[in-house]
């Protein structure tokens, strides 16, 4: 009986460590809190602007009936550049991550640091709190010139109620903060929506 129930214990260990590719969400299934324009995937600009140098991977969560988190255990993004793909981002290095209001959508731009931490594994842990959603980025932008069709890829796995996309933006340079829509960035695109499903999930935006 106790080796019957080691087995269970291992194989169940098993299934909690492995790694699936994510479902995604229809936009009938993404909560109603996010924006009809963000709840569903979309690719806005697949070619870098001309003139600009830089580019950002992000991510966004959100919680809906308790507070939450994410983790993630790698991340990599890569950009076609004069017909050769190339891995412009590899790793969880540099990863910044700030919280903002849901409603309105992205309101509010000081509403309490949000503290990364890692796992005992080296894994990214960032918390998620309900009425608030959190977002990532690289905090040190890479430097690209004439990039296109870039693909985002990230093992996430997310706690129960918690909700996530990824996507990126194109950026005038390194340095530069946001000024508002359209003016020092350009919406790339976004992933489709992904919840908790008890495990590791692959997540890709392209």
């Amino acid at each position: 009986m106790k080796k019957l129930f080691m087995l269970s214990l291992a194989l169940l260990e098993l299934l909690v460590a492995s790694t699936a590719e994510a479902v995604p969400l229809t936009s009938g299934q993404v909560p109603n809190v996010v924006p009809r324009h963000a709840s569903s995937p979309v690719h806005y600009n697949r070619i870098q602007p001309r003139g600009w140098t830089s580019l950002s991977h992000w991510g966004e969560a959100i919680a809906i009936g308790t507070d939450g988190f994410i983790e993630m255990k790698d991340l990599k993004m890569t950009c076609e550049v004069d017909g050769q793909r190339q891995t412009i981002v590899s790793g969880l290095s540099n990863v910044g991550a700030g919280r903002y209001l849901i409603d309105p959508w992205y309101g509010g731009d000081n509403q309490g640091a949000i503290t990364i931490t890692k796992t005992p594994e080296g894994y990214l842990k960032i918390p998620v709190k309900q009425g608030h959603i959190s977002h990532w980025w690289s905090s040190k932008r890479p430097r690209i010139i004439n990039g296109r069709n870039c693909r985002v890829e990230s093992t996430i796995k997310a706690s129960p109620g918690v909700y996530f996309s990824i996507g990126g933006d194109w950026w005038i340079d390194q340095s530069s903060g946001w000024a508002g829509d359209m003016v020092n960035n350009v919406y790339m695109g976004r992933s489709s929506w992904f919840d908790y499903n008890g495990g590791w999930q692959e997540v890709v935006f392209q």
